[in-house]
């Protein structure tokens, strides 16, 4: 079941734009420039990067793709199945429809990646300071 969850929250870890270094306040490592053809595609305004509402376009279009892709059963969100099905397309390196051990742990290591970054960077859960502090009547 962990397994599943790690691979499924890898695979759905948004591989949207990101902003170019140095943009934003209170950053603390710099983003990656995003790629060509995204740039092309989203950045409205023409300044070689996405501001936040150009990367927010360039992931609910990535989600929307994915959907397209894997959601056989259409009703908008994916099935354990249709999860698999992706996770297996993303980290199967070698094509042979299924994962060694350097895949699982290719996925498990990108689960983590994004686990640590959370909602909106965040931290885990989109929460911020330790588990359990919030205040009450919040």
């Amino acid at each position: 079941m962990k397994k599943t969850l790690l691979i499924t929250a890898a695979l759905l870890t948004p591989l949207t734009a990101q902003a170019a270094p140095g943009e934003g306040k209170d950053q603390k490592s710099p983003r990656k420039a995003p790629p060509a053809e995204v740039l092309a595609k989203f950045d409205a305004d023409g300044d070689g990067k996405l501001n936040k509402e150009e990367r927010k376009a360039a992931g609910e279009a990535r989600r929307a793709e994915t959907l397209a892709k894997f959601d056989k059963d259409g009703d908008g969100k994916l099935s354990k199945e249709e999860r698999e099905a992706a996770a297996l397309e993303r980290f199967d390196a070698d094509k042979d429809g299924v994962l060694n051990e350097a895949e699982k742990k290719a996925a498990k290591d990108a689960a983590m990646e994004r686990r640590k970054k959370g909602p909106k960077g965040k931290g885990p859960k989109g929460k911020k300071g330790p588990k359990g502090s919030k205040k009450a009547g919040a």
